[in-house]
């Protein structure tokens, strides 16, 4: 079996690329402020200004900007593959695999957006 470290360090590489970015999948949710203070109320809690929350189970991030929480879908959605490849759903993330081999992970010829 093939060590994963070449796709790890790819998603690592991407995520540093557009960290901080909100792509293409986000939505707003209205949020308000409390004395003065610019704060979100989301999942029941109270979130500071700037601050974010992570749910994996949801694969979002929710970020507090002015007037609410500002959602964004996480993960890498593969556009891409070689015909010998196919699509499967990792946690947040879709990794290309050898059709006759799941085991063996496709490095070459892959094309994906970071969400």
């Amino acid at each position: 079996m093939k060590s994963t470290l070449p796709v790890t360090t790819m998603l690592l590489i991407l995520t540093v690329m557009v960290s901080g970015h909100c792509c293409l999948h986000c939505s707003f949710r209205p949020g308000f402020g409390i004395l003065g203070m610019h704060r979100c109320h989301h999942g029941g809690k109270w979130i500071a200004h700037g601050f974010s929350v992570v749910n994996r189970d949801l694969c979002e991030k929710c970020t507090c900007v002015r007037n609410g929480m500002q959602c964004c879908h996480e993960g890498v959605h593969i556009t891409h593959h070689p015909h010998d490849c196919h699509v499967i759903q990792h946690g947040c993330n879709e990794l290309a695999v050898n059709i006759w081999n799941h085991n063996r992970i496709c490095h070459d010829g892959i094309t994906a957006l970071l969400f």
